[in-house]
């Protein structure tokens, strides 16, 4: 009896990677969108059905002929769950050192939402076939880079309570309150 390794390579030469299973999200993910908005109407009080799936069918089948846009989709989605998986492990080990995220409003998540648009970006312009950037960040770059926006963030929470006479430390109170689920 052969091994899994065998059947994914099995899979991998018949395209199952390369060509069904990318048409099978766009094609579902196009028709779910089209069946929420009913850009096209509705007929009996429901949407569009028949309409809907041709559209999405036609989409599908444009994005897959086009393989650069297959391995895109491929090493994008790749690195986005890795990204989720990083997050998830992250707020387990979160919850276990007694954190909790019901008061993961205001501050605390608008630097969590923050932090998920650089690790989208990061992962869109990663890897061999991402998006080609027209430059490269060498580690020199990317620490200066860091401390800039670290720079302007620290200096930005620092200055926003000043004017109201509440102190400086809002943003600090705020955040760590949020952190420990206090309203």
């Amino acid at each position: 009896m052969a091994d899994l390794g065998y059947y994914f390579a099995v899979w991998q030469n018949y395209g199952v990677f390369t060509y069904i299973l990318p048409f099978l999200l766009v094609f579902t993910i196009i028709f779910a969108v089209l069946e929420k908005t009913r850009i096209f109407g509705n007929e009996d009080n429901k949407p569009r059905t028949n309409i809907n799936s041709v559209i999405a069918l036609v989409i599908a089948l444009i994005v897959v002929v086009n393989t650069r846009i297959t391995e895109i989709m491929s090493n994008y989605l790749t690195n986005m769950a890795l990204a989720i998986i990083i997050v998830m492990l992250f707020l387990l080990l979160f919850g276990l050192f007694g954190g909790s995220t019901e008061g993961f409003k205001g501050w605390p998540l608008g630097i969590f939402f923050l932090i998920s648009l650089v690790v989208v970006f990061i992962a869109l312009f990663s890897g061999p076939i991402g998006l080609d950037l027209p430059f490269r960040f060498s580690d020199t770059d990317k620490a200066g880079l860091f401390a800039i926006i670290a720079f302007v963030l620290i200096i930005g929470f620092v200055t926003k309570g000043s004017g109201s006479g509440a102190g400086t430390n809002t943003f600090a109170k705020e955040f760590f309150e949020g952190l420990r689920g206090k309203p």
